[in-house]
């Protein structure tokens, strides 16, 4: 009898990584620019149709005001939530620029006041 095979996770299937709303725009800025979809995807190290599919989401991409880091765009989403994120965000790089330390639970708790001081 054969060695047993491994589950598909364990083997090394590839996971499927998220491009940031700020790396779309960027990509976004080169093709207007004049790159071509598969010079911009061998730049990534990205398949040409993922490239492809950013520029077809041109005008979503482009309207989205989201927080930084940001890599999916949810489509009933709150604006509020928007708000919050933004100002998070600026809070945390506060935070540590002086530096303190910032944990999870901090952060939570900061983002419930914030939420609360919006409504």
């Amino acid at each position: 009898m054969g060695p047993k095979k491994l589950a598909s996770a364990q083997v090394g299937k590839p996971t499927r990584e998220k491009i940031a709303l700020e790396m779309k725009k960027e990509i976004l800025r080169k093709y207007d620019g004049g790159k071509r979809i598969v010079d911009i995807a061998r730049e990534y190290g990205r398949n040409a149709s993922t490239i492809g599919t950013i520029v077809a989401m041109r005008e979503k991409i482009l309207a989205t005001d989201a927080a930084q880091g940001v890599t999916r765009i949810a489509k009933n989403r709150p604006g509020i939530l928007e708000e919050v994120e933004k100002f998070l965000v600026i809070w945390v790089e506060e935070k540590q620029h002086a530096g303190d330390t910032v944990t999870e639970a901090v952060i939570c708790e900061k983002a419930r006041a914030l939420y609360a001081d919006l409504r």
